[in-house]
């Protein structure tokens, strides 16, 4: 019984597969259909194995750290994944700890990860530092709405500002525990790292005179953007 239990649910995440794909082979689209984590070995069967996807959309599910393990595992071998989203799930920061040692050893693919709301803290950020030092493909981090406050932004600041990496991208925004105390490591990236061109900062704990500090930053950096008010500002 539950072989057949576990063969009907193989079967129905291979056609929500095939049905996503149905007019963009590069793209599967698995956003809110309550996947869990064992779900992730079907996922990374018919996804990194079978088929020459470039983005695959997990968000809204409920994968955890045990769902992130084994999408790190895949990762390790996977050489056509480019975009991989994990919005709205749970996968906390021994999550962020096997996604970014995968990152940081043989995955040369992946571009662009996007851990919104995910339950991260400083912990994760500390994973994701070590990982960003090291990795040579990733160019964009979305962190919005997590748990990280402003020592994180220090352990952040400390691994970009003396590092030119790949990165271009980093999204903090909702990051309520975020204060002018990260004012001054804010500066330090926009001011020495060479690769990072966008921050997103809208909806954390700034003041419109720590916002006035940053934009005064940003504005002496060429070809560089930053969201401290809204996404769109």
């Amino acid at each position: 019984m539950l072989i057949e239990i576990s063969q009907r649910r193989a079967s129905l995440i291979e056609e929500m597969i095939i049905q996503s794909q149905s007019e963009n082979r590069s793209l599967v689209n698995l956003r809110y259909k309550q996947l869990i984590d064992r779900d992730m070995k079907i996922v990374v069967q018919q996804v990194f194995l079978n088929r020459q996807c470039t983005r695959l959309w997990l968000d809204g599910n409920r994968i955890t750290s045990v769902g992130a393990s084994i999408l790190a595992s895949a990762l390790n071998s996977n050489n056509t994944l480019e975009r991989l989203y994990l919005y709205g799930n749970s996968i906390s920061d021994i999550g962020v700890k096997y996604l970014s040692r995968a990152l940081s050893n043989n995955n040369k693919t992946l571009q662009i990860l996007g851990l919104q709301l995910n339950q991260i803290t400083d912990l994760g950020i500390e994973h994701l530092s070590q990982m960003i030092q090291i990795n040579k493909t990733l160019t964009g981090l979305w962190l919005e709405n997590n748990h990280i406050t402003d020592k994180g932004i220090r352990i952040l600041s400390n691994a970009l500002k003396n590092l030119n990496s790949f990165l271009q991208y980093i999204d903090l925004s909702k990051n309520r525990l975020i204060t002018d105390l990260s004012v001054d490591y804010i500066i330090d990236i926009i001011k020495f790292n060479k690769s990072i061109n966008e921050i997103s900062l809208y909806d954390c704990s700034l003041s419109e005179i720590g916002k006035e500090k940053i934009k005064k930053a940003a504005k002496s950096k060429k070809n560089f953007s930053i969201y401290l008010n809204s996404w769109n500002e």
